[in-house]
């Protein structure tokens, strides 16, 4: 068997492994937490830019009203997408935990940290229920309010949701319900989606580590079989600088299919012996590089540079 099909036979065993095949759904589940965090860093951007007054005092100017309605519908757009991913995620992490976690006792502690968490929790239960407004009656009534205190550098802009509509559906839970009575104005955008945002977070990072420890002899596993890969791959390209001397960038290239970004990056940005010797180190860490070895490795960038 030649090294080629060596690294096929590798490859496959790795995909074959049940501890990488646990890894790989976690990985993409993580997709899911991305997109919430995607969402949530857009909806915040642009209350900021209407919480500016240096910016919203603009276009609250009698010429600018279009752009200012467009802006607003723009947030709530922002926040529908927001809200939807939010419980996309709920969904998602409960099916995860499921699949992985339902036949097993690994993660006992799940529910009822969620109970803990969640269930009791007027905001959440808040959320939860302004997806089914959004989906099932109508896009929520929004304003903007100015406020200007002796005190303050600056004018207050605030982006609200109003209350009058909200009350008009029927379809909240208790805990909605009791935290809609609780507003005694409309209600600060911002303010709230940073507080329910720390809640999820908080929750996320406890999951994740809770999965770090619980798959730690998995990645344990996966890491072994591929640094056999990896071993296998920096000999093969060793073996063709002694056969023939690549363009650096070839070079190069073979080297970004080894190593991660963050080990391989300040290689991009570094120049003659320094990166020389960088990639040695690197190579290193994987076999021992014999003079030869290390000889092919400056005749790259010799031949580069003559």
């Amino acid at each position: 068997m030649n090294d080629g099909e060596i690294m096929l036979s590798l490859m496959e065993e790795l995909r074959e492994m049940p501890e990488f095949q646990t890894l790989e759904k976690i990985r993409h589940f993580g997709i899911s937490l991305e997109i919430f965090e995607g969402n949530y860093g857009e909806l915040v951007r642009h209350l900021e830019i209407h919480n500016n007054p240096r910016i919203s005092m603009e276009l609250m100017g009698v010429r600018n009203k279009a752009k200012l309605h467009a802006f607003r519908k723009e947030i709530t757009r922002h926040l529908h997408n927001y809200i939807a991913s939010a419980l996309s995620l709920t969904d998602h992490a409960r099916n995860h935990y499921r699949e992985l976690y339902s036949h097993n006792d690994l993660f006992p502690e799940y529910q009822e940290e969620i109970n803990k968490r969640f269930a009791n929790n007027k905001l959440a239960v808040f959320i939860k229920d302004l997806r089914q407004y959004f989906q099932h009656y109508q896009v929520p009534g929004v304003s903007t309010r100015l406020v200007y205190k002796k005190d303050a550098p600056e004018f207050i802009m605030t982006f609200l949701l109003t209350i009058k509509g909200l009350r008009k559906f029927s379809g909240w839970h208790k805990l909605s319900q009791e935290f809609l009575r609780e507003q005694t104005d409309d209600i600060d955008l911002l303010f709230i989606v940073n507080q329910y945002h720390k809640l999820i977070l908080d929750f996320y990072d406890w999951f994740i580590s809770k999965q770090l420890v619980i798959h730690e002899d998995d990645q344990i596993k996966v890491e072994l079989h591929k640094e056999k890969m990896r071993k296998l791959e920096v000999m093969r390209i060793l073996m063709d600088l002694l056969i023939h001397t690549p363009s650096p960038e070839d070079f190069e290239t073979d080297l970004h299919r080894i190593f991660s970004d963050d080990e391989i990056d300040i290689m991009d940005i570094t120049s003659g012996h320094k990166k020389i010797e960088l990639i040695m180190n690197l190579l290193s860490q994987i076999k021992d590089l014999s003079e030869e070895e290390r000889n092919s490795i400056f005749r790259v960038y010799q031949s580069n540079n003559s």
